[in-house]
């Protein structure tokens, strides 16, 4: 709402900052320009002389040039929930962004630089384009009855860049196609075991991991895990003696 007093002067009755939340900013590239208030021009009087000033927000090298300025990031969503969801807006489709999250409350939002931003890039759907981020290392693959196979493995989360939702181990090679096994990720989890069940006695298998997001993001973290499954166990023994202890 706005209310004209007088002359041209202006006053202005939003409240971006009311409640308690997130604020959630995107950028087209790689830099956020944050809250850059433009003011409109307008005349007072001022002290005894009565003479009248144009007053305008100044920068660099003297007044703003409002008309030729830089638009300031856009603010695309607000919320408290978590985890927040956000809509992208369509004019950012086939863009790559740059995300910057501000807490605010009671009508003040947190002004310090972010230097935690999230670069994404998106497809003509608004679909995540590239990687998953993070990386991971194998621990070791343990060989169990009936032809089960555990792989463990390290997975080194990157917070600049999109999460995975699961992880998969997915059969490269072998001489049956069993599914892929997954296993949900957790933020407060580094250590993962996936069991894969079922395989072929005697029988050498080579198996990938997949970091994979809901919307079909997938990236390769491990490949080329090879091993050769048990599926019967040792042989039953045949003969013994007691032997004193």
């Amino acid at each position: 709402m706005t209310q004209r007093l007088r002359n041209a002067r202006q006053m202005f009755n939003d409240r971006p900052f009311d409640g308690d939340g997130i604020s959630v900013y995107a950028s087209v590239g790689e830099s956020v320009q944050y809250r850059k208030m433009r003011l409109t021009g307008c005349r007072r009087r001022s002290g005894r002389s009565g003479r009248s000033r144009q007053l305008w927000m100044k920068g660099q090298g003297g007044n703003h040039d409002i008309a030729n300025g830089v638009t300031k990031t856009a603010r695309i969503g607000t919320g408290s929930a978590s985890p927040l969801v956000v809509d992208i807006p369509a004019e950012f489709a086939s863009q790559e962004l740059t995300l910057d999250l501000r807490r605010y409350k009671d009508n003040v939002e947190n002004e310090s630089t972010n230097f935690r931003t999230v670069a994404l890039e998106l497809d003509s759907n608004r679909d995540l384009v590239g990687t998953v981020a993070g990386s991971a290392e194998l621990l070791d693959t343990e060989i169990r009855a009936g032809g089960n196979v555990a792989i463990r493995f390290r997975f080194k989360p990157d917070i600049s860049g999109t999460q995975p939702d699961t992880f998969s181990a997915v059969r490269t090679a072998g001489p049956t196609s069993p599914s892929d096994v997954t296993v949900n990720y957790d933020a407060a989890q580094r250590i993962y075991e996936i069991i894969v069940p079922g395989l072929s006695d005697a029988s050498a298998y080579t198996y990938k991991v997949t970091a994979d997001t809901s919307g079909g993001l997938t990236t390769d973290l491990l490949a080329g895990i090879t091993f050769t499954a048990d599926a019967t166990g040792p042989p039953a023994p045949t003969s013994g003696v007691a032997t004193p202890w």
